[in-house]
């Protein structure tokens, strides 16, 4: 199996043919101490271009974005002319031509290759499931956590007073999420 990754480690960019499948790019990048913050919605063996034409949602995404983040450039083809979308400011005027080729299946063009924003894999992971103490309303729980800065890998409410949340980072990062967490759970700050 030949790498075939065009990686740039100081820009954290990773540039492949959309025909490889995401299981064999995590594994190439994990070799080389990189992830793509990208864990599909659905399961099974999706290719990027399968991820890029459906836009399947990141199970990641608070953490990480949504796949039309983590893609900051895309090439295509269309009637034989070949379209290249660039990175450009937010106050570029125009169409952003990579956010209408992403989830519009073939219709703007046919992708044949992308670049990807990557990092370098996490220290640690934390995976809990908390239970809100009976003092602290859900709502109030909610507004705090959010405005702690606390940036979960994921965050999945379970009924009205649980939750299952993934932390991953540095160690320091993780242990001072899990010590705000532990804060707005017992002193509701």
């Amino acid at each position: 199996m030949k790498n075939s990754l065009k990686l740039d480690p100081f820009s954290l960019l990773v540039t492949v043919p959309i025909s490889r499948t995401l299981s064999r790019l995590q594994k190439e990048l994990k070799s080389l101490g990189y992830m793509v913050g990208y864990s599909p919605r659905k399961r099974g063996s999706l290719t990027l271009r399968m991820i890029l034409e459906r836009r399947i949602p990141n199970r990641w995404s608070l953490r990480y974005g949504e796949i039309d983040d983590l893609c900051v450039r895309l090439k295509a083809t269309r009637k034989g002319h070949v379209l290249v979308t660039h990175n450009v400011p937010r106050s570029a005027t125009g169409p952003d031509f990579k956010k209408i080729l992403i989830g519009s299946g073939r219709s703007y063009g046919r992708m044949t290759e992308s670049t990807l924003a990557v990092v370098p894999i996490p220290e640690t992971t934390k995976v809990m499931k908390i239970r809100l103490p009976q003092k602290l309303k859900r709502d109030t729980f909610l507004k705090k956590f959010w405005a702690s800065g606390i940036r979960p890998r994921a965050f999945t409410p379970h009924g009205r007073s649980e939750f299952h949340i993934e932390l991953e980072g540095t160690r320091e990062l993780v242990s001072a999420e899990l010590a705000a967490l532990d804060r707005i759970l017992t002193q509701g700050y």
